[in-house]
C-alpha cells in the first residue's frame, strides 16, 4: 500500500491542518510520536479504525506497520470522502483507546504514553 498523498495535498490546500503523520510503524506508535512531537493527547475510538467483525485482533491492527494511511489533525470539521474523524485532541500526554481490552502502556512495540485532543484527528 502506499500513502494516499494526493488526498493529503488537498486537504492542506483546503484546510488547516495542524499535524500529521503516516501509519508505516503502526498506529499507535506513530500517532504516539505525533502527539509527542505536539506536546499533547488523544482520545482515540477504535470503533472508527477497526471494523467490529476483527476487533478480536485489534492490538495487532493497531500496533503493525505498513498501512499507510495517514493521520492528521485539525481544528476544523472536515467531511471529505476519505476522511474519518476518529477521536480529539486533549490536554495532557496520554493517548486513551476507547473499544479496545488492551492496556496501551504495556505494549512492548511502542513504549508510549498520550492525553490531548480538542482539536479533530
Amino acid at each position: 500500500p502506499k500513502p494516499d498523498l494526493a488526498l493529503m495535498q488537498m486537504l492542506h490546500n483546503k484546510y488547516q491542518i495542524s499535524s500529521s503523520i503516516d501509519i508505516s510503524d503502526g498506529f499507535i506508535k506513530d500517532i504516539t510520536s505525533l502527539l509527542n512531537a505536539s506536546k499533547v493527547g488523544a482520545e482515540v475510538d477504535a470503533n472508527f479504525i477497526i471494523d467490529i467483525n476483527f476487533m478480536q485482533y485489534a492490538k495487532e491492527m493497531l500496533t503493525f506497520g505498513d498501512d499507510y494511511k495517514i493521520i492528521f489533525t485539525s481544528k476544523e470539521n472536515i467531511r471529505e470522502e476519505g476522511v474519518i474523524k476518529i477521536g480529539k485532541i486533549i490536554k495532557g500526554d496520554q493517548l486513551v483507546m476507547h473499544g479496545v481490552d488492551f492496556d496501551l502502556k504495556s505494549n512492548d512495540q511502542t513504549g508510549y504514553t498520550f492525553n490531548n485532543f480538542s482539536e479533530s484527528l
